[in-house]
């Protein structure tokens, strides 16, 4: 290893290949550092027209990831460009550098060479995502951290917490599966049903009482 860098920047440096720039921020520096007119070359190329045509969806999607990706890195490329001309044009000059614009310019780029390389890290894990059994495919997932190792340092720790959540998973699964297995379902009968206007069942009604026969009936009767 080289001599160690000022602790500030390493700080920076160490954060910006952990973690991504958010969408905004990302947006902000690319818009901030337009190519030069005479550096056509500085891009991320694009897929020949007839190659294009040619090739499937899934081709284009993975392409088009690719595609990005590279594209911060032209811009990272743009903007040491940028730095590396202005260092130029004061040393023809013979004249004091102008340190607050430089250091912006280069701190600029390593937040765009951070981010592409986050993205990048992503990209493996997710090709080694197969490859994975799928009890601990969530170490893919992009909130875990990338340090100088592709799925963290605190491995074992992680896996530990995997298997812990997943035999929770397991033991509600299969609660629920038994709970479901043993319950002795009867069809109900029409007084039974509960009406969606009603709190509960529907009560069965009784039948009416039998009518009295009224007086002048019975004096018929007994005529």
């Amino acid at each position: 290893m080289g001599p160690a860098i000022t602790e500030k920047l390493a700080t920076i440096i160490n954060k910006r290949w952990s973690e991504k720039l958010s969408d905004q921020k990302l947006k902000e520096k690319r818009d901030q550092h337009p190519r030069p007119d005479n550096c056509d070359r500085l891009v991320a190329p694009r897929i020949n027209p007839e190659i294009w045509a040619r090739i499937d969806h899934t081709a284009k999607q993975l392409d088009l990831r690719a595609s990005t990706n590279q594209a911060n890195l032209a811009k990272a490329g743009v903007v040491l460009a940028k730095s590396t001309d202005k260092l130029l044009s004061l040393y023809q000059k013979d004249s004091k550098p102008e340190y607050r614009e430089l250091i912006t310019l280069n701190t600029d780029a390593l937040a765009l060479l951070g981010h592409a390389s986050c993205e990048m890290s992503q990209r493996r894990r997710e090709t080694l995502k197969p490859h994975l059994n799928k009890e601990y495919t969530t170490l893919c997932a992009s909130h875990v951290p990338v340090t100088s190792l592709l799925f963290g340092d605190d491995l074992q720790g992680r896996l530990t917490n995997i298997r812990a959540t997943n035999k929770v998973s397991n033991t509600i699964s299969d609660a629920r599966k038994q709970y479901k297995n043993t319950q002795q379902w009867r069809p109900r009968s029409d007084y039974d049903k509960k009406h969606f206007l009603s709190k509960g069942p529907r009560q069965r009604q009784k039948p009416p009482p039998p009518r009295k026969p009224n007086q002048w009936n019975r004096n018929r009767k007994n005529q």
